[in-house]
């Protein structure tokens, strides 16, 4: 690999440079990336789809019923396990990558992952529950636990915390830095935002379409059609499967700012590199 394509993530970076070098690092690592994080993800993707789909079914339903409740629920939990695994891939990929300068040992990473799935998700459970605990009781504190979690990933990876440690060292680990990061973090988001919502687009259009000839035709009950049309699957399926691929676009852009924010505190990129000049 050429030196000119690695990235180096143990640097200072401006909110321009993580945006840059987060889009810079998918195109140059963009096929065995997505490869590893889909290897283990793509099975829950698709089973949080197939149950988000068989709830549609029931959307003109108004008698009450336990089963979209329950399947509901069910789904909402296993978008966080999915949201995890994809954390962990990605910041386990990231990991061998500056280990490494630039190559990833797939066989090493995937052996970290699955010794530290269960670990990760208990962390990221606790996570969502606090983040949610935060929200309901009030709703300027869910910007700040949010946003100083998002860094529990970086923790447990780069630094061999365990669970509960890498919760309590995030809080510690932004002071002093937690404006600067909510600010890029919602940068960052809205721009894969946007992105994300260009990959919805057919979706929208082809039920706005559909929703027309629904009125038209005055049977309301036609709509219920549409969550069973092949078209409308297949549109819906690939918004999905984008919007994973943002959440790990988006935890690259955690990892160079998690470095960004390491380098201001403790310089050991640099020092690493004068280490090195000197060999």
């Amino acid at each position: 690999m050429e030196e000119s394509n690695i990235i180096t993530f143990r640097k200072e970076r401006d909110l321009g440079a993580i945006i840059t070098n987060t889009f810079k690092f998918i195109r140059i690592e963009w096929k065995p990336f997505f490869a590893f994080i889909f290897k283990v993800a793509l099975i829950p993707i698709i089973l949080s789809f197939g149950i988000s789909a068989y709830s549609n079914t029931f959307v003109l339903d108004t008698s009450f019923r336990v089963a979209p409740l329950v399947l509901n629920f069910v789904n909402y939990f296993l978008v966080c396990i999915i949201y995890y695994l994809i954390t962990l891939s990605a910041l386990s990929y990231i990991k061998s990558y500056i280990e490494n300068d630039g190559l990833v040992d797939v066989s090493k990473i995937n052996a970290y992952r699955i010794t530290n799935v269960l670990p990760f998700l208990g962390m990221g459970f606790v996570s969502w529950i606090l983040i949610v605990v935060s929200a309901l009781l009030c709703f300027f504190p869910v910007f700040y636990t949010g946003t100083v979690l998002s860094f529990v990933g970086c923790m447990y990876v780069f630094e061999h915390k365990t669970a509960l440690d890498s919760i309590g060292a995030s809080f510690s680990f932004l002071k002093g830095h937690f404006w600067e990061s909510l600010g890029i973090l919602f940068v960052v988001g809205l721009l894969l935002a946007i992105l994300s919502f260009v990959f919805s687009l057919p979706t929208i259009l082809y039920t706005m379409i559909e929703a027309f000839s629904v009125m038209e035709s005055k049977d309301i009950t036609q709509i219920s059609g549409l969550f069973s049309n092949p078209v409308f699957i297949l549109f819906a399926f690939i918004s999905s499967v984008a919007q994973q691929l943002f959440s790990a676009i988006f935890t690259v852009s955690i990892a160079l700012l998690y470095f960004d924010i390491n380098e201001q505190k403790n310089a050991s990129g640099a020092m690493d590199q004068i280490n090195n000049l000197g060999r």
